[in-house]
């Protein structure tokens, strides 16, 4: 096989098909599954090997077979073939290796380089492995032995993240790029590297690949810092103006000025268009005086970044989209959702303000095999349901919500994303037998931010639970009442000021507010919005919690938790060293860790859960 494996790396798979072809049955029959592996066919190859074995059953052939059932998901099969194996050559490292792609953990990996020593393949793996068991310097000497095995030189970077050396990893991520510029891991690392530090080199590289990556998760967050360094950078700050809120209050200071200006002095360019509609999606949230607006006509150049225009304005073809033609749209598609006047409070609110306001989706990967069938509950505007679509290529989406408003946005973000496999549908999750439409079970059940919001959050959850199906998972999120305690005083204060126009009252916050209470509400992107405002400080109705009311919760609706989703991985490290990897389930630690770093769970208890056992 040795002549096999030379021609396999050399890429000659017509030279295998014809020796396959001029060999015996049970040689062809294995050079064709070898073959098949290597085109990643791992059905055709198990075929192969298992007709070769029909004929003769040699040590080289089951090997063949273990790495079959590794590459056809069969993993148990393939470790116990893989241990009969090793007991007849208990010194082979190929074995050990093709072990270590089915145990987690260090050992098998270790005894194929006890076997194989200086084997790159195998180092690379350990260091992988070491780095998910969060033992980095150890993973550290071994990806620095073999740096010039591609691939090597991110595991490098990576792991430096780990250590917690953000600006020795971006310079990594930075040597990486220059060397290979279409590597958008690295740079996707580069920008996770740099938001972690909180600083950066000036080192114009950044400016630059911030422009190739603009749609990675986390790219748009760094354009205020980054711009505010490099200002002739205008296309960064247009870019963020046309895809997302800007949630930056210096910047935001900086634009209101500027649009103050151009009020004045109006020239078309560029970043007034960007601003225009970026300020239709934010619902002009800006703080204005009365002098600017006095005399604003729809035919001033400066009218769409204070306010809609109108039918028949004057405006570019982008401007005229997002005022006009998108809600137009929305107006168009309102039609197929049953309207009803809406007695709960909450509904209202969403009715009248749909939230949140949004643009673009992380670009994610796809990720393989299950679900099939996926329920998000409480889509709102439909963000959450159509990321699920892109996370779930194969899967049914099902999205419930109660608002037609913030359904119609959804729908026509839908169509704008060409993601049109979600199923929307205007339904209360606490009535899911009344809806017909939907499966009775679902293998994925996602409601993030939604069940705070009801009357009975408890009878929300079973409601859900009574949907999931067998060995089913949810994914929940909650608000966190230590995390939020912070937000008291604006709460407070927008309480008393809830008869102002939320624009007004915006205003105020930002001039009443002491400026440590003012720092704690800027840090909330909802502060950047008027519907994002109204859902954070003046929200018709809403539970916070701890981890205890939680754990109860769950209890009772008979789930068990099963790991918080989305922390950094600095947190878990931290969590880790403070009460050990086995307490990561243990929602008693998570308490006494949150009350020491109150703010870990900011944004919301985010975590998975599944039916008990039982």
């Amino acid at each position: 096989m040795e002549h096999v494996r030379a021609l396999l790396r050399a890429g000659r798979w017509s030279d295998l098909e014809e020796l396959a072809q001029h060999s015996s049955p049970v040689e062809g029959l294995h050079i064709l599954a070898v073959l098949a592996l290597a085109r990643q066919q791992p059905k055709e190859a198990l075929d192969c090997i298992q007709r070769s074995l029909e004929l003769e059953a040699s040590f080289s052939q089951r090997n063949t077979l273990a790495v079959c059932l590794l590459a056809c998901g069969r993993s148990q099969e393939a470790a116990d073939l893989l241990h009969q194996l090793l007991e007849e050559q208990p010194e082979n490292a190929d074995l050990w290796f093709n072990l270590a792609r089915v145990e987690v953990g260090t050992q098998a990996l270790r005894q194929a380089l006890r076997c194989r020593p200086d084997w790159p393949v195998a180092e690379l793996l350990l260091a992988e492995r070491l780095l998910e068991a969060g033992e980095c310097e150890e993973a550290l000497l071994w990806v620095r032995r073999n740096l010039e095995v591609p691939g090597a030189g991110l595991t490098e970077a990576r792991i430096v993240f780990r250590l917690g050396r953000y600006r020795d990893c971006a310079r990594l991520c930075l040597g990486l790029l220059q060397r290979h510029p279409e590597d958008q891991a690295a740079r996707q690392w580069l920008f996770q590297a740099v938001l972690a530090a909180g600083e950066f080199d000036r080192d114009s590289r950044l400016a630059d690949e911030l422009e190739k990556g603009l749609d990675l998760p986390g790219a748009l967050l760094l354009v205020p810092s980054v711009w505010r360094v490099w200002p002739e950078r205008i296309g960064l700050l247009c870019a963020l103006l046309q895809r997302d809120v800007v949630a930056d209050w210096p910047l935001e200071q900086w634009l209101t000025s500027w649009r103050r200006q151009f009020r004045g002095q109006p020239e078309p360019c560029e970043l007034a268009e960007a601003l225009a509609v970026h300020n239709f999606t934010n619902e002009f949230c800006f703080l204005e005086t009365a002098e600017e607006l006095q005399g604003l006509e729809p035919d001033h150049p400066a009218y769409p970044l204070y306010r809609p225009l109108p039918p028949g304005a004057p405006a570019s073809p982008l401007v005229l989209e997002r005022h006009l033609l998108e809600p137009a749209r929305e107006r168009e598609l309102a039609k197929q959702f049953e309207a009803s006047d809406q007695e709960d409070p909450v509904a209202r609110q969403y009715e009248e303000s749909p939230y949140p306001r949004w643009r673009e989706l992380l670009n994610e990967p796809p990720v393989a095999g299950r679900p099939d069938r996926v329920l998000v509950a409480g889509c709102g505007t439909g963000r959450h349901a159509l990321l699920c679509a892109r996370r779930y290529p194969q899967a049914e989406v099902w999205a419930l919500d109660l608002s037609v408003a913030s359904l119609t946005y959804a729908q026509r973000q839908a169509e704008r994303l060409d993601l049109q496999r979600v199923r929307f549908l205007r339904a209360d999750l606490m009535e899911l037998e009344r809806v017909m439409q939907l499966p009775l079970c679902f293998d994925l059940i996602e409601s993030i931010g939604v069940l705070h919001h009801l009357a009975e959050p408890l009878q929300g959850l079973r409601a859900l639970v009574s949907r999931l199906a067998p060995k089913g998972r949810m994914r929940l999120g909650f608000y966190s009442r230590r995390a939020r305690r912070g937000l008291e005083p604006a709460r407070r204060l927008a309480s008393a000021l809830r008869h102002l126009p939320l624009r007004e009252l915006r205003a105020r916050l930002a001039s009443e507010l002491d400026s440590e209470d003012f720092a704690f509400l800027a840090h909330f992107k909802d502060f950047y919005s008027l519907s994002g405002l109204r859902d954070l400080l003046l929200h018709e109705r809403e539970c916070e919690y701890d981890l205890s009311e939680l754990g109860r919760m769950l209890e009772e609706a008979g789930l068990c938790f099963g790991g918080f989703d989305g922390l950094p991985l600095s947190t878990v490290d931290a969590f880790v060293e403070r009460f050990g990897r086995e307490k990561l389930l243990d929602l008693g630690c998570w308490e006494r860790f949150e009350e020491e770093s109150p703010a870990t769970f900011r944004g919301m208890y985010v975590f998975w859960c599944q039916a008990s056992a039982g």
